[in-house]
């Protein structure tokens, strides 16, 4: 609050992410325990998430800069099981740490007063990522964004501000340092090992059925060059960009 306070009487734009430790710790503040019949996570931990946003939102409001403000509000993965029931639960297969849609298919939610048609929901696809160009676009700093590296996130401006449909139909989905699967448009395959004298192609589509049970490898045949192409090209450009190394911390 006092971030967005004092970057408010400037005449520059701001920028603010807040990681939220809410929703993935064991104990809610004591202000809020015991407050939901829900539990920890599902319940104590999501009102006072709830109500933290509720002061970031009447804080631009008060402030008067509401209408000037996008604000974007993303889950980063899906539930994590190992703590079930309090880590929630999705009826989609999988969980934090899968390629599976339970694991990477999550809610988000853009704000933004006067230029955001409100209560519209939207299946479009859209990458965290994103979020990055998506930012300094509207902060009129996309030309600052070195172009001597592979930028992951596309501008998604237009999706949020005109409805225009998503410029984005392909993702990639990483497990650990591997790629695990590929998106493209409604269908999804998994970089699977082959079997039973099959290759690993493992086709699902994502919108018939969700959950990714009924795999449709040879109704795919079509797809398998599409999809390796993409696989190859992606994997090529981290060739000439390698990926950064992990940040390893060390304690004294």
């Amino acid at each position: 609050m006092d971030f967005i306070k004092r970057s408010a009487k400037g005449d520059k734009p701001f920028f603010l992410y807040w990681a939220s430790n809410l929703m993935s710790q064991f104990t809610s503040h004591p202000d809020w325990e015991g407050k939901s019949p829900q539990g920890t996570h599902n319940g104590d931990q999501m009102m006072e998430h709830d109500h933290y946003m509720g002061q970031m939102l009447k804080t631009l409001k008060d402030l008067g800069i509401a209408e000037n403000t996008l604000v974007v509000w993303m889950s980063d993965n899906g539930p994590m099981y190992d703590l079930f029931p309090e880590a929630s639960y999705t009826a989609l297969r999988g969980g934090k740490g899968d390629v599976l849609e339970g694991g990477v298919h999550v809610p988000a939610v853009a704000w933004w007063p006067g230029v955001i048609e409100s209560n519209q929901i939207s299946a479009e696809m859209i990458h965290v990522t994103d979020m990055f160009t998506t930012a300094a676009r509207i902060g009129g700093a996309l030309g600052q964004v070195p172009n001597d590296r592979v930028t992951d996130g596309i501008d998604q401006s237009s999706y949020l501000m005109a409805a225009t449909p998503s410029r984005r139909n392909y993702m990639f989905h990483y497990s650990g340092a591997n790629l695990g699967a590929v998106r493209l448009g409604q269908f999804k395959r998994h970089l699977a090992a082959g079997h039973g004298g099959l290759p690993g192609k493992a086709f699902f589509d994502v919108y018939k059925d969700p959950k990714e049970e009924h795999g449709i490898m040879v109704s795919m045949l079509w797809a398998w060059v599409p999809f390796d192409d993409l696989a190859r090209m992606h994997n090529e450009l981290i060739e000439k960009f390698p990926h950064r190394e992990p940040y390893l911390s060390t304690a004294e």
